[in-house]
C-alpha cells in the first residue's frame, strides 16, 4: 500500500473540489458561492442591485442573469467570467 504525501493528498483534494464545482449547474454554483460567503439571498441581491426573487430564480435555474448582473456576481464573489463578451450565459461562465 502506497503512502501518500501531504502534497499528494492536498492535490487530490483540490482536484476533487474542482471536479465537484465543474459538475454544478449555474444555479447550484451561484448558491454555493453565496452560502460560502455566508450571505442571504436578500443581502446578495442588494449588493448586485437586483431583487431577492430574481436571485432565487437564478439559483433555481428558472432564469439566467443578464450580462451586467453576471459581471456584478463575478465581482462580488471574486470569480471570473470565462468569456465576458459572450451573450449566452450558462454554467461554464462562472469559474473558480
Amino acid at each position: 500500500m502506497a503512502i501518500m504525501t501531504r502534497h499528494t493528498q492536498m492535490k487530490r483534494t483540490r482536484n476533487t473540489e474542482a471536479l465537484h464545482l465543474k459538475n454544478l449547474n449555474f444555479g447550484e454554483r451561484l448558491r454555493e458561492l453565496r452560502e460560502n460567503a455566508d450571505m442571504t439571498q436578500a443581502e446578495t441581491a442588494e449588493k448586485i442591485n437586483c431583487t431577492a426573487r430574481s436571485l432565487s430564480n437564478y439559483e433555481r435555474n428558472i432564469r439566467e442573469p443578464d450580462f451586467d448582473t453576471l459581471i456584478r456576481l463575478c465581482d462580488l464573489f471574486d470569480v471570473t467570467a470565462e468569456d465576458r463578451k459572450s451573450t449566452r450565459l450558462n454554467s461554464s461562465h462562472l469559474g473558480i
